[in-house]
């Protein structure tokens, strides 16, 4: 009679983490771009449509990861999830072929080559200096790889505007605190360009 218990209370949490594992992907997915927003019909032809948009939608994702696309939320899935990233969502998700990640549409941003970058807001519990020579060091590397080059800038025209912000900042899309978005960019134009 023990063992039988045993094996329900197992088998009971086993289906609550399964369950709170598909909620949590579903919320990403949705948040990412990988899926509508739209909610989950609760008849049963609609639940059978929805099951293959979220594993379409799932399999996208693995591919946008270079993970294996089964579209189950398996343990290799979950723990990209769980990644920290950039707040923005994934481009051409709807696509289904593996992209750059860290690119604007695939495209260069700026015409130009040398870019100016200031620090307009500092974190509160990080040493200025510590975050200067850190963003600097940051740049420097990029430069290896890239055909920029980055200048720190007192300019109110600077190419980069860094900020350290937390949860709403004035955007319309707020940090959700620790373990969650890092960070996100936006890119503004001004209307010579």
């Amino acid at each position: 009679m023990k063992l039988i218990i045993l094996v329900s209370c197992v088998m009971c949490f086993s289906s609550v983490a399964f369950s709170a594992s598909v909620d949590k992907s579903l919320i990403f997915l949705q948040k990412y771009g990988y899926l509508d927003s739209t909610p989950i019909s609760s008849n049963k032809f609609s639940r059978l449509r929805d099951e293959k948009n979220y594993s379409k939608a799932l399999k996208r994702f693995q591919r946008f990861y270079g993970l294996n696309p089964t579209g189950i939320a398996n343990t290799e899935t979950l723990l990209a999830l769980d990644l920290p990233r950039c707040g923005v969502k994934d481009p051409n998700t709807s696509k289904q072929t593996r992209h750059k990640r860290y690119t604007f549409m695939d495209q260069s941003l700026w015409k130009k080559r040398d870019l100016t970058y200031k620090i307009s807001k500092y974190s509160y519990h990080l040493d200025r200096n510590l975050v200067e020579r850190d963003i600097e060091k940051a740049f420097a590397e990029w430069s290896k790889y890239t055909d920029f080059t980055f200048t720190n800038s007192k300019s109110q025209n600077a190419d980069i505007d860094i900020r350290f912000e937390r949860r709403d900042h004035g955007d319309g899309d707020p940090f959700d605190g620790p373990g969650g978005v890092l960070a996100h960019s936006e890119v503004r134009f001004t209307m010579v360009e």
